[in-house]
């Protein structure tokens, strides 16, 4: 974890992962990027001699990638992923996805404050799937439930797991957002619970770098 950067960013407060492979560096959801993202991007890479090339989203909700649009213009060479089923959020029409996702939850203003009116988010470049290995060795593992498409992304020699709003130390994302199912998100903790119990879990929202089998979270669901 030392070698792992965690911004806090925007008004939900979206924990923004950076870390490096090989000869470049990755950001994990980087939220409603901003001056301080953009300094930390460049001071990484100028000290470590790294390239920025990747930028993966656990999900598409407007908090975890509102600032795409501001990084995709400085790091026009930049590859986007995001899981499959996720698509809609960003590209052609991802402004009405995204206001109509949030105002199921009452939370229209959020887009309307964020987004100018019909501004759409730019497309993703790489669409993953589970099982897929990115990044030299980090797994894609797909865990539905606060959105269609969330999916976490594992490291098995650093038992490292990024879970973006699947699961949090003291609860699991909200699942009354449309597209999300309460249902699927119960199945996605058990699977993410097979993980190593010693796994180092960064979440997107609140409190990161603890260990699985410590989350707060299976106190509150019990046996799941």
């Amino acid at each position: 974890m030392d070698d792992i950067v965690c911004l806090t960013l925007g008004d939900f407060e979206v924990n923004c992962f950076l870390f490096s492979y090989e000869d470049k560096l990755c950001i994990v959801d980087p939220g409603d990027a901003c001056t301080a993202l953009i300094h930390e991007i460049d001071e990484i890479c100028r000290e470590q001699e790294l390239t920025f090339s990747s930028i993966y989203l656990t999900h598409g909700h407007l908090d975890h990638v509102a600032g795409l649009n501001l990084l995709k213009k400085i790091y026009p060479d930049v590859k986007i992923y995001i899981g499959s089923r996720d698509r809609p959020f960003l590209g052609p029409g991802s402004y009405d996805v995204q206001y109509r996702t949030f105002s199921s939850g009452g939370m229209g203003s959020f887009v309307l404050q964020t987004l100018k009116t019909g501004q759409e988010i730019v497309p993703a470049d790489v669409f993953v799937k589970d099982g897929d290995v990115i990044f030299s060795d980090w797994e894609v593992i797909e865990t539905p439930g606060h959105t269609q498409g969330s999916t976490c992304l594992y490291n098995k020699k650093r038992k490292i797991l990024f879970t973006g709003d699947t699961m949090m130390f003291y609860n699991y994302g909200r699942t009354d957002l449309a597209g999300g199912s309460d249902m699927d998100i119960h199945d996605s903790l058990k699977k993410i619970l097979k993980l190593p119990k010693n796994t180092i879990v960064c979440p997107g929202h609140e409190n990161y770098g603890f260990e699985l089998q410590k989350a707060f979270l299976w106190s509150f669901m019990g046996a799941i």
